[in-house]
């Protein structure tokens, strides 16, 4: 008997969820190897045109469910800028005892700051 290998694959749910299916017609889990074999047999016995038109649905696919994930997850995005967008923030009044302070913060920011003074260094004539 041939010696059989484990492999790890990332496949489309959907595809993955009626493969399962499908599996369960011919026993329990450990079946899945054998039925998954014969979907390679039979993709390996295939037309190469026949191939190409099975990975091209599949790539489809993909493709569609990646587009329309993205377009959900755009509407969710725009739909919360919109919220936020019409319902501020609250921000907090603005009481009269705020006004020196805001006006002595003003006044700070007016003056001119002093400069720093940079190290003269000696020529050498001197």
């Amino acid at each position: 008997m041939p010696r059989k290998k484990t492999i790890n694959l990332a496949i489309p749910e959907p595809l993955l969820e009626e493969f399962n299916e499908v599996c369960r017609h011919y026993g329990h889990a450990k079946q899945k190897g054998l039925v998954l074999s014969a979907a390679i047999l039979m993709f390996l016995e295939a037309d190469p045109a026949e191939q190409g038109e099975s990975l091209e649905r599949i790539l489809i696919s993909d493709v569609r469910a990646g587009v329309d994930s993205m377009i959900h997850r755009a509407k969710q995005e725009q739909l919360e800028r919109i919220n936020q967008r019409e319902t501020p923030a609250a921000s907090p009044a603005k009481t009269p005892a705020d006004e020196p302070l805001q006006l002595a913060k003003a006044a700070k920011k007016a003056r001119p700051g002093k400069k720093a003074v940079g190290r003269i260094l000696p020529t050498q004539g001197e």
